[in-house]
């Protein structure tokens, strides 16, 4: 019985850190797409978004993968 509730629990933690990565990701997007539709994007900012997006994607792959 105890060892149940540590497995729920595990499931739990997990899905909790995939909906804040996925949240992460969206608002990532967000700004990218905004940062994108101005006048004169940067494009250094551009470029650490979308790093920031390609890690948090790879985050997630990993905990949907283990």
């Amino acid at each position: 019985m105890l060892q149940e509730s540590i497995v729920t629990k595990s499931f739990i933690n997990t899905d909790d850190q995939l909906y804040a990565l996925k949240s992460k990701h969206t608002l990532l997007g967000t700004a990218l797409k905004k940062e994108q539709e101005r006048p004169q994007p940067d494009d250094i900012t551009v470029q650490q978004i979308k790093r920031k997006k390609l890690a948090l994607k790879d985050q997630i792959s990993q905990l949907l993968d283990g």
